[in-house]
C-alpha cells in the first residue's frame, strides 16, 4: 500500500511534513555553511530559494556546494513544494468569507513590497518589482535582497506565496484559454482532435 500525502491529510501528517521539511531545510543551511562557510542567514536564504526555485542567483556555491544543492532539489523540491500548499491555507478562512485568492496574493505582494522598500532601502516601486520576482519565482537576478532582514523577509515572502501565486496564475491561464475557445480562436478540449490543449 503507497503512502500518499494530500492537504487534507490527518494532523499527524501534517506534523510528519513539517518536521520533514525542518530537517530537510536545517540539513540544507548546515551543508551551505560547512561547504561554503556561509554565515547562517545566507545559508538559509540560499537553501529556501534553491527549494522555492525563486534562484535570484546572488548566493552561489562552489563544486563542493553543488553536491548540497543536488540533495535539496532531487529530495526537497516535492516535498517543499507539499508544504508551500500547506502554508497557502492560511488563505482558506479569508476565502470562505469572500476574499477571492487574487486579492489576497496582491495584498501579499504589497507587503512584502513594502518590507523590501523599508529593509533594503528601495524606491517603491523597486520593491514591488523585487516581491513580484520572488512571488512568481523569477527571481532575476538584477534586484536581490542584501540585508540579512531583506533576506529574511524573502524567505518568509516565498513561503507564504508561492503556492498562491501558482494558483493565481493557473485562473488566468485558464480565463485566457476558456475566452479565446469562446471567441472561436482557439478550438475547445471537445473540438480538437483528441489532443488535450495545455
Amino acid at each position: 500500500h503507497k503512502a500518499t500525502f494530500s492537504l487534507s491529510a490527518s494532523t499527524e501528517n501534517k506534523a510528519w511534513l513539517l518536521a520533514k521539511v525542518a530537517v530537510l531545510v536545517a540539513g540544507g543551511t548546515a551543508g551551505a555553511v560547512w561547504t561554503e562557510g556561509f554565515p547562517q542567514v545566507d545559508a538559509l536564504y540560499w537553501t529556501i530559494m534553491t527549494l522555492t526555485t525563486v534562484g535570484y542567483g546572488d548566493v552561489t556555491v562552489s563544486s563542493s556546494g553543488r553536491c548540497v544543492q543536488g540533495v535539496l532539489i532531487v529530495c526537497g523540491l516535492g516535498l517543499f513544494s507539499s508544504f508551500t500548499d500547506l502554508v497557502a491555507d492560511w488563505r482558506l478562512p479569508l476565502e470562505r468569507r469572500g476574499a477571492p485568492p487574487w486579492l489576497l496574493l496582491l495584498l501579499l505582494l504589497f507587503m512584502q513590497a513594502g518590507a523590501y522598500a523599508v529593509v533594503e532601502d528601495l524606491a517603491p516601486h523597486e520593491g514591488l518589482y523585487l516581491a513580484f520576482c520572488t512571488v512568481t519565482t523569477i527571481g532575476y537576478g538584477d534586484l536581490h535582497p542584501r540585508s540579512d532582514a531583506g533576506k529574511l523577509a524573502a524567505c518568509l515572502g516565498a513561503m507564504l506565496s508561492v503556492s498562491l501565486a501558482g494558483l493565481v496564475s493557473s485562473a488566468i491561464g485558464d480565463f485566457i484559454q476558456d475566452s479565446l475557445c469562446a471567441a472561436g480562436r482557439v478550438p475547445s478540449e471537445k473540438q480538437a482532435t483528441g489532443k488535450k490543449l495545455l
